[in-house]
């Protein structure tokens, strides 16, 4: 399953570089403005997401390996065409 996640920064974060870090992970990483659209089947999200399940709604727990960039994830609703 594909999931989409908006990955809010910290304020002065390196969006390209950790967009790299992301991309290396082999994450989908989009630049916007809140921070990144991240983008993958969940077992690629969950070696940056550690427990993620891919059922999860909202918010999702900031890993700590992240913490220093990332101030919070949110779960993108799926698009419907109805």
């Amino acid at each position: 399953m594909r999931l989409e996640l908006i990955a809010e920064l910290h304020p002065g974060t390196d969006r390209e570089a950790l967009k790299e870090r992301l991309v290396k992970a082999g994450v989908d990483a989009m630049p916007m403005q809140a921070g990144l659209l991240l983008a993958g089947e969940v077992s690629v999200l969950r070696a940056v997401i550690p427990g993620m399940s891919g059922d999860e709604q909202g918010p999702l727990e900031v890993p700590e390996n992240l913490k220093d960039v990332v101030k919070a994830i949110h779960v993108v609703k799926p698009r419907s065409l109805y």
